[in-house]
């Protein structure tokens, strides 16, 4: 069999498996399907729990932090969605900016409710809020994955951490209007263990899904087409 007859043959292959596919809507709007959840979850946890007692102390500030967090996480899961497309997204070191600026986000969000309305009351329990902003954050990682395997990540790893750490800091942000403890020495470590932990958990599950699927074509250390880390 000659060259030119096994590449008419490849061809007729590859055109009885075609089907059509519908394209993928660009990463920002796609992110915006984890805002009925979020807002589902702010009307549970406030009919639940209510706000915390120093609402009214700290103002629009409160709500201010909340919003600015949420829109830093909307924008980790686009981030997280734009590598689902090869050859785009963030790159390894990009990925590790985007989530340093998350987790920078939480905390700074955190001292700065603590300024106004300091509530000293040492370190509190920690399972509590641990478990709560990892219940609320969760379902938007699986929302992230999801829709990253319905693409073709090049780096899953990268992206499952960056919508891990979206979940993160969406769910944190939440909580963090009916937790009542300000104290660093709290939400340092309940609260960023909990967005810790749903990064490393997305960087897990990407990590492992893209080996079980053949798709982690560019791990951690190689370079991407472009020639970029």
């Amino acid at each position: 069999m000659d060259r030119d007859t096994s590449t008419e043959l490849l061809r007729a292959r590859i055109q009885r498996v075609l089907r059509p596919v519908k394209p993928l809507r660009r990463s920002r709007w796609r992110a915006l399907a984890a805002a009925p959840w979020l807002v589902a979850s702010l009307a549970l946890l406030l009919v639940t729990y209510g706000l915390r007692p120093d609402a009214g102390q700290i103002g629009l500030l409160l709500w201010a932090a909340a919003a600015v967090q949420v829109i830093v996480g909307l924008v980790l899961l686009s981030a997280a969605l734009d590598r689902s497309v090869p050859a785009s997204g963030a790159t390894r070191f990009s990925g590790a900016i985007l989530t340093t600026v998350g987790l920078a986000a939480q905390i700074v969000a955190s001292l700065v409710i603590f300024v106004p309305a300091p509530v000293r009351e040492g370190l509190a329990p920690v399972l509590p809020c641990l478990v709560r902003e990892l219940a609320v954050g969760f379902p938007v990682m699986l929302l992230g994955l999801w829709l990253l395997s319905r693409g073709l990540p090049l780096s899953p790893w990268i992206a499952g951490a960056l919508a891990g750490m979206a979940g993160g800091v969406a769910g944190d942000a939440l909580w963090r209007l009916i937790c009542p403890v300000a104290s660093p020495s709290h939400f340092l470590v309940a609260h960023t263990l909990a967005v810790a932990m749903l990064c490393l958990a997305g960087a897990v599950a990407g990590g492992v899904w893209g080996v079980l699927a053949g798709r982690d074509m560019f791990p951690a250390g190689s370079m991407n087409p472009n020639g970029r880390r």
